[in-house]
């Protein structure tokens, strides 16, 4: 709550990207560096794709929380 207005929490793009620096270890840092690629190639491109995204669009923070939810939903189901 002290935070929600600042940049990193407004900007789907950075709070993604914040996010993924909380999600460490062997087990999962490979997971991590695809999530920071996808995010990357959505919001600047490379070579072979065009940006799809703005780094404000919120879609950036939906579609994480998705394949978070996919990938690793299972194992914190029921956590508390």
């Amino acid at each position: 709550m002290i935070n929600k207005t600042h940049v990193v929490f407004t900007n789907p793009m950075r709070r993604v990207a914040l996010t993924l620096t909380y999600i460490c270890g062997p087990k999962v840092d490979a997971w991590v560096s695809q999530q920071f690629d996808v995010l990357c190639v959505k919001v600047f491109g490379n070579g072979d794709h065009p940006p799809t995204h703005t780094n404000m669009d919120e879609a950036l923070w939906d579609g994480f929380m998705t394949e978070f939810k996919c990938t690793y939903g299972e194992m914190t189901e029921g956590v508390i």
